[in-house]
């Protein structure tokens, strides 16, 4: 009886865990956030020139 009282609780605080995580991150906007950057990112990389492996030599 008493693993099975375990059992509950250990999956009753991961679900507890899941529920107040997703508010958290709701709350401060955190996924929304995350969305954001990687949308500035990709558009950044596209926007980037190509830079050559060697970089340039100067003439003297």
């Amino acid at each position: 009886m008493a693993d099975y009282i375990t059992g509950i609780v250990i999956v009753g605080i991961v679900f507890l865990f899941f529920v107040f995580r997703e508010l958290i991150t709701w709350y401060w906007k955190l996924n929304k956030i995350v969305e954001l950057l990687e949308s500035i990112n990709k558009k950044l990389e596209g926007a980037a020139p190509k830079q050559n492996s060697q970089p340039e030599q100067t003439k003297n």
